[in-house]
């Protein structure tokens, strides 16, 4: 990708979330996916929680018009796009689950599991741990690697995203 295809995907996802969140929040509101205020809450009154929705949506379908304007830029990731969304619909799942009842840690670690797995089947590994004095070829425990990073990446949006809308802007 060149600098102008990023801007371009960036240009794309700022519209989509400044389109998406306004509708989200209103439905929120409507449909009441709200996180009330508590004890152990930063906020003081009720927050929409179906913001993970609309990183989703604004994700994917910034990809897809850029996959369908720049073909030849996307063409390497054709075969492993399915299992990438798959596994990142299997995080958005249990967000929302949780979001809604609050789901035990096993649960939640299970899910990030499977999502990984799902990722490492459609060919994203981590292969390779690389240092300024050269890269190891980490063999057969590269699943155990790629199941470690999703858990660490998953858990680290989930801490982020713990300022409401943070998340959104990492």
């Amino acid at each position: 990708m060149d600098f102008i295809q990023i801007s371009i995907g960036i240009a794309i996802s700022f519209i989509l979330g400044i389109i998406l969140i306004p509708i989200l929040i209103k439905l929120s509101y409507k449909y009441n996916f709200l996180d009330l205020p508590g004890k152990h809450k930063r906020h003081k009154k009720p927050t929409p929680i179906i913001g993970g929705i609309g990183l989703f949506f604004v994700f994917w379908i910034t990809f897809l018009i850029l996959k369908f304007t720049y073909p030849e830029t996307f063409f390497e990731i054709n075969s492993s796009i399915l299992y990438i969304f798959l596994g990142s619909l299997i995080i958005l799942l249990v967000g929302l689950a949780d979001d809604i009842v609050p789901l035990s840690a096993w649960v939640k670690l299970a899910a990030q599991i499977s999502s990984a797995i799902v990722i490492y089947l459609g060919g994203l590994q981590v292969e390779l741990v690389s240092s300024p004095w050269g890269s190891v070829d980490i063999g057969n425990f590269s699943i155990i690697l790629t199941i470690i990073w999703v858990i660490m990446l998953t858990n680290s949006i989930n801490l982020i995203d713990g300022l409401d809308g943070l998340a959104s802007g990492v």
